[in-house]
C-alpha cells in the first residue's frame, strides 16, 4: 500500500475524430516507477477515472475494437492533484 497524502487521480475523457464520447475503451495506466498496471472502461459519456493513485509519471494506452490504440506517455500524476487527459481515437485503418 502507500500514503495516501502522496497519491492523486486521473480523469480521462476519450472521444471520437468528431469529438463524440467514446464508451466502453479499454484504459490501462502503468506507473512508470513501479510498472504496476491498472485497468478500468471509459462510461456512457466516455469518461473514467483512477481515484487515489501514487503520484508520478504514468503511461496511458486506450484500446476500443474498430479503432487504432493510443497510447500517451509521460502523464505527470501530482499529490493532492487530479489530471486531466483528453485521448481522441480514429477508426482503424486511418
Amino acid at each position: 500500500m502507500f500514503d495516501t497524502s502522496e497519491s492523486g487521480a486521473l480523469h480521462i475523457r476519450v472521444v471520437s475524430e468528431e469529438g463524440e464520447p467514446l464508451p466502453g475503451v479499454i484504459l490501462t495506466i502503468m506507473n512508470l516507477a513501479s510498472r504496476l498496471e491498472r485497468v478500468t472502461i471509459t462510461n456512457a459519456e466516455g469518461m473514467a477515472r483512477f481515484r487515489v493513485i501514487p503520484s508520478g509519471g504514468y503511461d496511458l494506452r486506450a484500446r476500443l475494437e474498430g479503432f487504432n490504440t493510443v497510447t500517451t506517455s509521460n502523464i505527470e500524476v501530482y499529490a493532492g492533484q487530479e489530471t486531466e487527459v483528453v485521448v481522441t481515437l480514429s477508426p482503424a485503418g486511418d
